[in-house]
């Protein structure tokens, strides 16, 4: 102030869309040959928001750059065959499939039991209290109606690579009816 330093700081935010690690490491000293680390827990949230200080009157955009992908399907059905495939996407090779959100709906007269999972979807797991786990998500749709669901900034993790990420449609009536859906994924 007045040409007079009055504070240093030496902690700083990076420049504009730089990228955040989360790293842990151990640095075996002496004669240990090994260590093994283990994390019981970590935090991050991804807001898309920073809060520089209270004097700003909106919080400063981030931008995270991540393989962000979006598809959608749709399926017209006359039949009650069960588990009938609106979406399938084969997650490449070496990567890993972390859901952010998804939505069906269906135009017509039918309703029908919805499922998002991996690879081969059961019409029901083999006995009470036994998982199924290629099953993310089973749903109820009523005729005419729609369903979404989002996890934004805390995606759920639903297959490695190899895997098919499967949508599925069960008509409880043989009207024509037809199945939008969306799926909005993150491939790490």
């Amino acid at each position: 102030m007045n040409g007079v330093l009055i504070a240093k700081h030496e902690n700083h935010l990076p420049n504009l869309y730089s990228s955040f690690l989360i790293c842990a490491g151990i640095e075996n000293a002496g004669s240990v040959t090994n260590t093994n680390l283990e994390i019981d827990s970590i935090y991050f949230a991804n807001t898309d928001n920073l809060q520089v200080s209270t004097m700003f009157t909106e919080a400063m955009p981030v931008v995270t750059s991540e393989d962000q992908h979006s598809l959608s399907a749709v399926l017209t059905t006359t039949l009650t065959t069960a588990n009938q495939t609106v979406l399938s996407y084969t997650v490449p090779a070496g990567r890993v499939l972390f859901i952010i959100g998804y939505m069906i709906d269906a135009q017509g007269s039918a309703n029908g039991v919805f499922k998002v999972g991996r690879n081969s979807l059961t019409t029901e797991p083999a006995a009470p209290g036994v998982l199924d786990g290629n099953v993310f998500r089973t749903r109820y749709l009523p005729a005419n109606g729609s369903y979404s669901e989002e996890f934004g900034s805390n995606p759920r993790r639903l297959g490695v690579g190899g895997d098919t990420i499967l949508m599925t449609i069960t008509p409880d009536s043989l009207l024509s009816t037809k199945w939008r859906c969306s799926l909005d994924f993150v491939l790490r």
